[in-house]
């Protein structure tokens, strides 16, 4: 497909998920942090958590469904610049109802802590993704991989549904309980973090890629759309290990001392397992853009250097970040995310116009290094005074 239909494709992601925060997606947090805790403490709550979050998905899914679908030439437009694909927006509002599904079920295993089984759907739903987007692009180009987009999580919600279809939490008095309005108020705190943590980094993305698109080219967005997607999956193990074993876990602990320790453990490992990862992936840069794209992919290099430094960075500010949502810091939290989201933008726009297509990554990676000073100090008196 080129760098043009990357650049298409990470135009469509980053649509897909903001769309996906609004659709159920703003609540997954707190499902894993209040079946983790009612789990401990208070096992008879958690049948009003999960009928309440149950509710909440299938609601947003369906409303937001219908307006994709009456709307979606004049998304097609603004999100792709032409309506040749309102097509894919129509069959995305028929799909994004099992999106929120998925997500719903994987929120409760991790709330469980059954990792086993989470990262047995997470790799079978990878291949299966896999699969079936390789199909859809080897017989339909771009168009294909458009489709394979907003196809892809509903049906792997069938695979999970299986998967799942044993648990003992999988009842029908978990399902069809009356909605608790205190759950409810709890999960809408959580709404506001998740539209701030989930959906403004692929918004300040969209936003980015329209300014590379309209200053310097869809070529130019292709080139960053690699280097992002490479970024992702290099931090995709870090973050499921993050977010599956540390967020409940945090939720879990008491006392400050034992935090504390959490804390400093989790940077003992990740910190030389990112720093290996990074350089390994930046010395084969090359080869590694030769094995995933093609020789007119080359300019993307470029980014490469201050783009794992960023990720770095990013990666140690995960785990004070996590921290305020485990302890249910949510106007804290919020201001953070909306700090440096719009500082990337910010950022990113003023480097490229005064250093080109290179001041992407050196944006980000002074975006995340500004992020992790402020989260060190919001923690300061964790680490530095006594308890």
């Amino acid at each position: 497909m080129g760098p043009k239909g990357l650049g298409m494709i990470g135009q469509l992601s980053s649509f897909i998920s903001v769309i996906l925060v609004f659709a159920g997606g703003t609540i997954n947090n707190g499902i894993v942090k209040y079946i983790a805790e009612y789990n401990n403490f208070e096992k008879e709550k958690i049948t009003h958590i999960i009928s309440t979050a149950f509710k909440i998905v299938l609601f947003s899914g369906i409303s937001i469904g219908i307006l994709l679908i009456v709307f979606s030439s004049q998304i097609s437009n603004y999100v792709l610049q032409t309506t040749d694909y309102k097509n894919v927006i129509i069959i995305f509002g028929f799909t994004v109802l099992f999106y929120g599904l998925n997500n719903f079920l994987l929120s409760i295993l991790n709330g469980y802590k059954n990792f086993e089984k989470f990262n047995k759907i997470n790799i079978y739903g990878s291949i299966l993704g896999l699969i079936i987007s390789a199909f859809f692009i080897y017989e339909l180009n771009i168009f294909g991989a458009l489709v394979s987009l907003v196809t892809n999580q509903s049906i792997i919600f069938l695979l999970t549904l299986y998967m799942v279809r044993n648990e003992k939490w999988l009842n029908k008095e978990n399902f069809s309980s009356p909605f608790n309005k205190e759950e409810g108020l709890k999960l809408s705190k959580f709404a506001l973090l998740a539209i701030a943590s989930t959906a403004l980094v692929p918004t300040s993305q969209f936003f980015v890629r329209k300014y590379i698109i309209s200053h310097l080219g869809y070529v130019e967005a292709g080139y960053w759309e690699l280097v992002t997607r490479i970024s992702t999956y290099s931090l995709l193990f870090f973050s499921l290990s993050i977010s599956t074993y540390y967020l409940p876990r945090v939720s879990e602990i008491r006392l400050k001392k034992e935090l504390r320790a959490e804390i400093i453990n989790a940077y003992k490992l990740i910190i030389p397992a990112a720093l290996l990862v990074f350089i390994i992936i930046y010395c084969a840069r090359n080869l590694v853009i030769q094995i995933l794209s093609t020789a007119s992919f080359s300019k993307s290099g470029e980014l490469f250097l201050f783009q794992f430094i960023g990720d770095f960075f990013k990666i140690c500010s995960w785990v004070l970040g996590f921290q305020m949502v485990g302890r249910g810091m949510i106007k804290l939290s919020l201001f953070t995310e909306i700090f440096y989201n719009l500082l990337f933008v910010i950022l990113s726009i003023l480097f490229i116009n005064y250093f080109g297509f290179v001041g992407i990554s050196y944006g980000y990676a002074l975006n995340y290094f500004i992020y992790l000073l402020l989260l060190l100090f919001i923690f300061r008196k964790l680490f530095f005074l006594k308890d």
